[in-house]
């Protein structure tokens, strides 16, 4: 079973529900308990199509190549859904080809409680630059789940903050999705550029991230959720050093 050392930045925004702004620490720690801590394993992850879509961005893979990627690795059971994605954001990535660079996965450590640090996951593959202008390319593949606006804003507010604050200061952000139509395994294609996010300001960010630590401690103070986070492949940000890469 999963700890609450390390959760992923969308079931971050998730456990706060529709309206962010009505979420407590109890209420978001009931989630955490509910949703993260009593989640059954044995699922797939979008890590197949996140690569693939990373060498189509760059023009060094073709739809052909991606395919069969997508086709041959992870588990059998979540290739059609995975091939479904990139169909589904085939149209951003060849109009927005061109040079990217692939970033490391992210765990912020947001507070610590007893020696324990709390981490958010960030997953941001890429960063394309089109005329001197750098954008980081932030992907929603998600199975069922449907985030209100509030949430996709939180959650983009905070990935923008996480990672435009040293070495993509001023990068823009574009929320590129890809949600289910409710016919199958059927994918839409969702982009929201920047003109259109109205992102959150810091003050407002660093608050409801409080609020969410706060959730983990009441978590942990009733001696659950304390396994250790695997921070294997994540490039771990601490509060405490300056530089984030």
């Amino acid at each position: 079973m999963a700890g609450l050392g390390l959760v992923g930045l969308t079931d971050v925004a998730r456990s706060f529900g529709p309206n962010i702004y009505e979420a407590t620490p109890e209420s978001i720690a009931q989630w955490l308990k509910r949703e993260w801590l009593g989640r059954k394993g044995g699922g797939f992850n979008y890590n197949p199509v996140l690569f693939a879509a990373l060498q189509v961005l760059k023009k060094e893979w073709t739809r052909e190549q991606a395919l069969k990627h997508i086709r041959s690795v992870g588990p059998e059971f979540g290739r059609a859904s995975n091939e479904a994605v990139y169909e589904a954001i085939e149209a951003y990535l060849t109009a927005h080809s061109g040079p990217a660079y692939a970033l490391r996965y992210v765990a912020v450590m947001i507070a610590k409680h007893d020696g324990r640090g709390i981490h958010i996951g960030v997953k941001a593959p890429a960063v394309r630059v089109q005329d001197g202008v750098a954008t980081i390319f932030y992907p929603a593949f998600r199975k069922t789940f449907r985030p209100s606006e509030q949430q996709a804003i939180l959650e983009l507010s905070i990935v923008l903050e996480v990672l435009a604050e040293n070495d993509f200061y001023g990068a823009r952000i574009e929320h590129v999705a890809a949600q289910p139509t409710g016919r199958g395994l059927e994918r839409v294609g969702v982009i929201r550029t920047p003109s259109e996010l109205e992102l959150l300001p810091k003050a407002t960010v660093d608050g409801l991230l409080a609020k969410y630590a706060d959730a983990v401690r009441l978590v942990w103070s009733e001696g659950v959720g304390l396994q250790k986070p695997r921070l294997g492949g994540y490039h771990v940000i601490d509060p405490d050093q300056p530089d984030l890469f």
